[in-house]
């Protein structure tokens, strides 16, 4: 069977967005190599498709092109996403992360040959990676340690390189691995694949496997509008990391052992389950500082009054950098704010967590990307570790929203998204797609984790997703987290072939929805009466606790809420927060669910997390 390497994959994946031709020049300047190695790989893509029973075409003064159906573009994408975990590694980027990998699942001094050998290459391409591999240590404050006779080792502190092995984990396993992985987590029936990312390493493949099974089993007793994928994924690496690292005698900290483990229990803490039912598996001690390392980069951040500054500093900013007013658009603050009230305030908050948003949002959107990270570095100096590529993408995407706040009428073809969540993601999603396509209307949103019964609820004509989907009954397309123009093109394609009676009968039902002018102000007049009989009861309650320099965004605030209940586009629940946790503010809680109640409006604990950020608790 033949594997296409990571540049190879690219190149296919590229040919199978575009409806045109394209010139072995134009790949070669796409992807900035020789026109001899795009030569080499076409081949190797010909080869491949053969054994997919397609046809690679090219003439001289056209280029290159593939003559199929929309159902067998999509059939090559799927076959595509599936190889692309089990590709071998000829590129040095890969093979230094591999390198890197094999040295942190090793006790002790690996030798330059066993490397080789492991690797498949030879003695000398490893000596040539290791510049390459010093370098990349070197951001995460550990080093590459070569001692005469010995071999290599990885130095420093044991969190950083956790940490190293984290990255290299989020940063390589395909959306297809993902898909896996979730999948197994709510599916008996979806076993996971070996073919993810580290399967040469049996050993900790091993434990991954047995660390999700055992997730998958506790999760049988959680609701998953509980839970974040990312966090999932996040929480099954570290208790996969931190079990492989001690069966090396490598620990976090301190011999301690964990002291609340009753209370922990009683609270059916995830974490510590999770824990506990692996760490017996393997005979490991339950030690104070691994269940630390395991349940978050917690850090204190309680401030409230900080938030509110450092949000409006963030605008500033940027503002100022990109000769942008940002600062004029009120709900941009509004929901930044929110954002980073939950972002700092979560006590589960993993540093390396999974966004597939970062590349697209660094490759069309440098200049922002660029601007946000130098804010929040200089901006947020009590948490650094916080600020990485992930924090900056999921801020970049409110500021996103600003450039895409016009939107137009929506359409009517049916869709539901399947993405990652978070405040401000699905609004800019939604935006971009429905001003770019015509006939078109995302009714709704979903992980990977509630994808299934979103879709039997929706009954959408077309489904979207950044993951790949499989069995699911309905017209599929796969994207970039952040939809590209070939990601526009395929889903325009898709829909006109979709029959025109159909559009027509949902246009119908949509008017008819959306009733006679008469009725959308009487319905405006409702939402603006019923929004401001809510902020003053709420006013009248939480006066005194309300932050001073936020009363006049918490009447903003407020009225954009009734607004999102109404229309029913609560914010999502982000991530696992406990009972305990939320019902802190006591008092607080009972009173907003008892005012929105009385007005007929069911709030979600999202919502009201959201808005417990303008209240100081005393």
């Amino acid at each position: 069977m033949i594997q296409l390497d990571n540049r190879e994959q690219a190149i296919l994946a590229h040919i199978l967005e575009i409806d045109s031709s394209i010139t072995g020049k134009e790949l070669a300047d796409k992807f900035n190599v020789s026109l001899r190695s795009v030569k080499y790989d076409l081949d190797n893509i010909r080869d491949w498709l053969k054994e997919q029973n397609c046809q690679l075409f090219s003439k001289r003064s056209k280029g290159y092109w593939l003559e199929i159906s929309e159902k067998q573009r999509q059939s090559l994408k799927k076959a595509l996403s599936k190889s692309a975990a089990v590709a071998p590694l000829p590129v040095q980027d890969n093979r230094v992360k591999s390198l890197i990998f094999r040295l942190l699942q090793s006790n002790g001094y690996v030798s330059t040959q066993e490397i080789a050998d492991w690797l498949e290459v030879s003695k000398n391409t490893i000596t040539s990676d290791l510049e390459e591999a010093t370098a990349m240590l070197a951001k995460y404050n550990v080093t590459l340690e070569k001692r005469s006779g010995y071999g290599l080792s990885i130095g420093g502190v044991e969190k950083n390189r956790r940490n190293v092995l984290e990255v290299l984990l989020q940063n390589e396993l395909s959306e297809y691995d993902i898909y896996q992985i979730m999948n197994r987590l709510v599916s008996e029936e979806k076993p996971l694949s070996d073919s993810i990312y580290f399967s040469k390493e049996s050993t900790f493949f091993s434990i991954f496997k047995n660390v999700i099974e055992t997730l998958a089993n506790l999760l049988k007793n959680l609701t998953f509008n509980q839970l974040n994928y990312a966090e999932l994924l996040s929480l099954s690496f570290r208790v996969t990391i931190a079990t492989s690292r001690m069966l090396l005698n490598q620990t976090i900290g301190s011999y301690k052992m964990l002291a609340n483990q009753n209370r922990l229990s009683e609270r059916n803490d995830l974490t510590f389950q999770l824990m506990k039912e692996v760490f017996q598996l393997y005979e490991l001690p339950l030690l104070e500082d691994e269940y630390s390392y395991l349940f978050s980069d917690a850090f204190e951040f309680n401030n409230q009054q900080d938030i509110v500054q450092i949000t409006k500093e963030i605008i500033d900013a940027v503002s100022k950098k990109l000769k942008i007013s940002f600062a004029s658009d009120p709900q941009l603050f509004t929901n930044l704010f929110a954002h980073l009230s939950l972002r700092l305030g979560k006590k589960r908050v993993f540093v390396n967590e999974y966004n597939p948003f970062i590349e697209d949002i660094k490759r069309m959107h440098p200049e922002l990307f660029e601007a946000i990270e130098e804010a929040c570095k200089e901006i947020i100096t009590s948490a650094p570790n916080l600020v990485n590529e992930s924090f900056v993408a999921y801020i970049a995407l409110h500021f996103l929203v600003f450039f895409e706040r016009e939107q137009k009428e929506k359409q009517f073809v049916r869709a539901v998204y399947i993405c990652s969540t978070g405040l401000g993601v699905t609004s800019l999603i939604k935006q971009t797609i429905m001003e770019e396509i015509p006939n078109i209307e995302v009714v709704d949103f979903a992980s990977v984790l509630n994808a299934e019964d979103i879709i039997k609820e929706k009954k959408p004509d077309l489904v979207i997703s950044i993951f790949p989907m499989e069995d699911i009954g309905v017209p599929f397309v796969k994207v970039h987290a952040l939809p590209t123009k070939e990601d526009i093109q395929t889903i325009k394609t898709i829909i006109k072939g979709m029959a025109s009676e159909t559009i027509a009968v949902q246009k119908k039902q949509k008017i008819s929805k959306r009733g006679n002018f008469k009725e959308l102000k009487e319905t405006s007049l409702d939402l603006i009466v019923k929004g401001f009989v809510i902020y003053q009861k709420l006013m009248s309650l939480f006066y005194d606790e309300l932050i001073d320099e936020f009363k006049d965004a918490f009447l903003l605030h407020v009225f954009l809420m009734v607004h999102r209940i109404y229309f029913d586009e609560q914010y999502k629940d982000e991530g696992y927060i406990s009972k305990e946790d939320f019902y802190s503010y006591g008092k607080y809680v009972e009173h907003i669910e008892k005012v929105f109640i009385e007005n007929e409006l069911s709030v979600s604990q999202a919502e009201i997390i959201a808005l417990l950020q303008y209240i100081q608790k005393r």
